[in-house]
């Protein structure tokens, strides 16, 4: 998508008006709706109402990839955390009495790398590990006490 596109051009013109003669009165309304939400969807739609197919194929292709990059991806402080897209490093056996006893909780703790180089473990936390997390003084601390209440005796 490095190419701009000059709305003066006739064949630009031409392609916009075809596509949106093609398209029911209702799908019409629809569309101009959508891209009224956002100017960045305005001009993605702009950009596709006017494009060539090479320009499309290229649109989609970007857009499949961004969307497979979401997939259940985490964008943490800007950093992709999506273990769909990163290397997957190394396994590990985790979990609260992973080996003996009553409590037997056993998950992987799974180290990935991101193609910008950075590191991410992916694991799930035991009750008691998430509310020793959300009360160790940095995290909020209301909250803390709403997902975990003091049992009373």
């Amino acid at each position: 998508m490095t190419e701009t596109i000059d709305a003066t051009d006739t064949s630009v013109a031409m392609r916009m008006q075809d596509r949106l003669d093609r398209m029911t009165e209702a799908q019409r309304a629809e569309l101009f709706a959508f891209m009224d939400t956002n100017e960045n969807i305005r001009r993605v739609m702009t950009y596709a109402l006017s494009a060539t197919v090479a320009q499309l194929r290229e649109l989609l292709e970007i857009l499949a990839d961004l969307a497979r990059r979401r997939v259940g991806a985490a964008v943490i402080n800007t950093i992709d955390c999506n273990p769909a897209t990163a290397t997957r490093i190394y396994a590990s056996v985790a979990g609260h009495d992973c080996f003996t006893g009553d409590g037997f909780r056993r998950f992987d703790e799974v180290l990935y790398r991101n193609d910008d180089g950075y590191w991410f473990l992916v694991r799930p936390l035991a009750p008691d590990e998430a509310q020793e997390w959300m009360e160790d003084g940095r995290h909020d601390s209301v909250l803390a006490r709403r997902l975990f209440p003091e049992e009373e005796d």
